[in-house]
């Protein structure tokens, strides 16, 4: 069987956090995955390196769990 899987890694802060602290860790995160340590975990684990806040993030989360759902639904595991 010819499968192919992509894990969500993903940074999520909670509910009620302010757009000053979001915006601090989204410094932060963009930092680190700018260092050659970064680079080089990405390289070692063949990982497909995508960086999203916002608005842009939300759709993609909104597709992905839309396009599991059906993963499972045709699988079986679960019902509509």
């Amino acid at each position: 069987m010819n499968v192919t899987y992509q894990m969500l890694r993903a940074f999520f802060l909670p509910p009620g956090t302010t757009a000053e602290q979001s915006a601090y860790y989204v410094g932060v995160l963009r930092k680190v995955v700018e260092t050659p340590e970064w680079k080089e975990y990405v390289a070692r684990n063949a990982l497909k390196e995508t960086f999203q806040t916002g608005a842009d993030f939300t759709k993609f989360l909104e597709k992905d769990d839309a396009y599991h759902r059906t993963l499972m639904t045709e699988a079986g595991f679960t019902k509509k």
